[in-house]
């Protein structure tokens, strides 16, 4: 209470200080400022909340404590005052602003309202009170809710999904897990079962991070494992923060543009199994104990996600095993170019493929069950009947030929086969089978019937015209030869005799006239060009007839010819001879020898070179081979073959081909523009007429002169091809490559295995390329009955993937003799035939096609 003797002055001053006292010891901050918004009060809780002194604040706008963000709400407040009546602005109005302290730092705070008169103006008095406790506490009470609730969804979500869904999601988990936290990369690691490194299992990052390393090792990072390994939380809120021994570690965080990071390790029995890692490349985190619970609680539930999807993989690949053989052999099934079916233990068919459907129009979604009998032709029901029950009843393979009705009515004969299954325990569980139509086999048959004789007369009389165009050729040769002979012969003994006689009567006149004392010189001149005709003349006959052929070994004529073109005309023949190549037939001989001559005058015609090499050597099969190389301007062979069929060519090189595969020989050509010319010449070297296969020596890349020979021009015992593939330009590929060798003949062609069947058993090829995959029927099936029928055809397997180099392929497992990669093993695939026409022509008396037909 206030002393009696006080006066009112005295009084007034302590009332003052009291409340002077009190204003300065509020805990609220007490601003006031005037209507320009300008600060007129400022109490020291004040000073504290804006870290702005009371002389620094006085005179300054109230918009320097307000967060920049308030600031157009605070003009339309203050705004509103002014223009507000007496009443309004005695009202006190509480609100919640953000402050702003001088360091720059915002802060939640409540604030009062209220208006005072100070002499003549008008303030406002505001009480400001510091809410950052509270706002703090009740952010982090929100953030444990919102945690709590993430981790339930978070848990929820992982036991929810199927086991097979684990994987898919589990980097989707991780994209939920960063995002909530604010993190820019979450990785869930792995520990080694040596423990000396860690495996990432799933990874998320944001784009901006690049993927982490995928194993991490003791030596790039041995104190972060060391800590996990000791069960220790790895935490960096600041990558400088890491002790000295982790400076391999500072160095990778460095690098990566890591800001902060955590590593909290995965136990299980105290031991550590793994790690979760989370890292900023943004900000810096304050790595409290509740915040390393959490993570660690989200380890846990992505942990055990992991584990249980790693249990689950045996079986859920045994259940996608089943699932893939399941559809690839519905698959197959529905592609195989046969009907296929299946029954069960009651005998009623459960299962057919799309092929059997289409061909006999059943209903898509309709079981066949028993009564696919109905399709049986009714002559043959009961016969079929009986084979399939007694098949059933004695678990017994049949098969059996019968008609049966395709989807427009009609029968088509059909051969159905059937073997019995079995379950893993050995129970018997029903029958598959196929069913195959048959009905254009048998009228290919009944065709091959009556063609037969036909065809065996067509033998007789191509293998009767072959030996005559053989005996032709050879006569055609040695007639040449014979008259080069009788013209070499007129010249010798007529020309040469006169002219020799002219010349002796000329040198006696010119020895009378010396006598006399005479001159003779216009005699002289007479006599040196007579000599000059007699020498032209003996030149002539050498060329015509040189008598070396015929009186020594061919090495010996060669040589000599070599000698020969070397004085003629300067052109320089490296020759060598094996001395053991020689041949007793005397048309063999010619035709090698002017073969040579006319190589040789091509490369001075055309080649533009003065050197060439010859050589001759013995061949495989007992032949000759004479090669002829130079290293001239060359030539494109196909070019070559256009101009012949337009005629704009030369007899030569055609002429000695054609004369050399009459003889049972063959010419080789090698040759590209600007790059030479390399010519073989191969012929039978013994007495009986052998046409030549391949030689080992001669087995790398050659160009042959292609040609296609008319059915006319065929070698009687050409190798019969037949040519199964589905692309047209392999086929056409194939046939000109055998067409340009007159050792093969291709006798027909066929897109798939049905027509490979279909012309097998009409054309009887010695040979079959057949192509592995084709539509309708593919070359394994095709291969497997061919060969069950016709065993003497040989079947090469050809396709564009190469085989396994250990096992066999399933074409040589189906029958096949060989099988061979195309556009790898061109050169092997001519060998190999090569070798077959060799090995034919050695005995071809035993042709497959002759023997099939004596047999029938």
């Amino acid at each position: 209470m206030d002393s009696p003797d006080r006066t009112p002055d005295q009084t007034l001053f302590l009332h003052r200080d009291r409340l002077a006292a009190v204003v300065e010891t509020a805990t609220d901050g007490i601003i006031a400022i005037d209507e320009d918004g300008r600060v007129r009060f400022f109490n020291a809780t004040a000073e504290r909340l804006f870290c702005c002194s009371e002389q620094d604040a006085i005179g300054c706008h109230l918009e320097r404590f307000i967060a920049p963000r308030l600031h157009a709400r605070y003009r339309a407040g203050m705004d509103h005052w002014r223009q507000a009546d007496f009443e309004v602005r005695q009202i006190e109005v509480r609100s919640r602003w953000w402050g702003i302290r001088t360091t720059g730092e915002t802060f939640p705070c409540e604030v009062s309202i209220a208006r005072c008169q100070v002499g003549t103006t008008q303030e406002l008095v505001m009480r400001v009170r510091d809410r950052s406790e509270q706002w703090q506490s009740a952010r982090s009470a929100r953030r444990r809710a919102e945690f709590a609730r993430f981790l339930f969804d978070l848990s929820r979500a992982f036991i929810a999904i199927p086991e097979e869904s684990i994987d898919s999601n589990m980097t989707h988990g991780l994209d939920r897990v960063g995002r909530f936290l604010e993190m820019d990369s979450v990785t869930l690691l792995e520990l080694s079962e040596d423990r000396t490194a860690m495996r990432v299992a799933y990874s998320w990052h944001v784009p901006e991070v690049t993927n982490p390393s995928r194993t991490v090792t003791r030596q790039m990072r041995p104190w972060w494992l060391r800590q996990l390994l000791s069960g220790e939380v790895s935490l960096a809120s600041r990558v400088e923060d890491l002790p000295e021994e982790a400076s391999a570690e500072k160095e990778y965080l460095r690098q990566q543009g890591v800001k902060a990071m955590a590593s909290v390790p995965l136990k299980v029995s105290g031991e550590c199994v793994g790690a979760i890692s989370f890292a900023t490349m943004q900000r810096h985190v304050s790595w409290n104990p509740e915040l390393v619970e959490a993570l660690r609680a989200i380890g846990g539930i992505l942990w055990n996600a992991l584990k249980r999807h790693q249990a689950m993989q045996p079986l859920l690949a045994a259940r996608e095993a089943a699932r893939e053989s399941e559809e690839r052999f519905r698959l197959i099934a529905n592609t195989a170019p046969v009907m296929i079916w299946m029954s069960e233990p009651d005998k009623q068919v459960t299962y057919v493929n799309q092929p059997w459907l289409k061909f006999t129009g059943w209903p898509q979604n309709e079981v066949p069950g028993h009564r696919w009998i109905s399709l049986i032709h009714p002559d043959d029901v009961e016969r079929c009947g009986d084979v399939y029950v007694k098949a059933f009843d004695q678990r017994n393979h049949f098969q059996v030929e019968h008609r049966l009705r395709r989807h427009d009515g009609e029968y088509r004969w059909t051969v159905t086969e059937g073997v019995p299954r079995y379950g893993t325990d050995g129970s018997f569980i029903g029958y598959a089978g196929t069913a195959v139509d048959i009905t254009d086999r048998k009228l290919i048959d009944a065709a091959l019937l009556e063609s037969h004789t036909a065809l065996q007369e067509r033998t007789v009389e191509l293998e009767r015209r072959t030996t005559q165009l053989s005996r032709m050729a050879s006569d055609l040769t040695l007639a040449e030869q014979r008259a080069r002979e009788e013209l070499a012969q007129t010249l010798h003994d007529g020309l040469q005799q006169l002219l020799v006689a002219a010349s002796v009567n000329v040198e006696s006149h010119i020895m009378r006239e010396a006598q006399r004392g005479s001159s003779a010189d216009e005699l002289v001149k007479a006599r040196n060009y007579i000599a000059e005709a007699v020498a032209a003349a003996r030149s002539l006959s050498v060329e015509l007839f040189p008598t070396v052929l015929h009186t020594a070994a061919l090495s010996t004529a060669l040589e000599w010819l070599a000698d020969w073109s070397r004085s003629k005309y300067g052109l320089q023949v490296k020759f060598s001879a094996d001395p053991r190549a020689n041949s007793n037939r005397k048309d063999v001989r010619t035709l090698l020898f002017g073969s040579v001559r006319e190589l040789l005058f091509n490369v001075i015609k055309h080649a533009q070179v003065d050197r060439v090499t010859v050589d001759l050597a013995l061949g495989a099969n007992d032949t000759l081979c004479i090669t002829v190389t130079d290293e001239g301007q060359g030539f494109d062979p196909i070019e070559l073959d256009e101009r012949a069929k337009a005629s704009q060519v030369g007899w030569g090189l055609f002429s000695i081909r054609e004369r050399l595969t009459l003889l049972g020989g063959r010419l080789e050509i090698e040759s590209a523009r600007g790059g030479g010319a390399k010519f073989r010449l191969i012929a039978p070297r013994d007495t009986g007429r052998r046409p030549v296969g391949s030689e080992s020596a001669l087995s790398h890349t050659t160009i042959p002169l292609p040609t296609r020979q008319a059915a006319s021009s065929t070698p009687a015992f050409a190798l019969r091809v037949l040519i199964v593939d589905d692309h047209h330009a392999l086929r056409r590929t194939f046939r000109e490559i055998l067409q340009a060798r007159p050792e093969f003949q291709v006798v027909g062609e066929a897109t798939n295995g049905v027509e490979a069947i279909a012309q097998a058993q009409v054309l009887r090829p010695d040979v079959v390329l057949m192509d592995v995959s084709m539509p309708e029927m593919d070359g394994i099936e095709a291969t497997r009955r061919i060969h069950a029928e016709l065993p003497f055809i040989q079947i090469l397997g050809l396709s564009v993937y190469p085989r396994d180099a250990v096992d066999p392929h399933p074409i040589e497992l189906a029958g096949a003799e060989a099988f061979f990669t195309k556009g790898i093993d061109t050169q092997l695939l001519l060998d190999h035939l090569l070798n077959k026409h060799a090995a034919f022509l050695s005995g071809h008396l035993g042709q497959p096609e002759l023997r099939d037909l004596t047999q029938h």
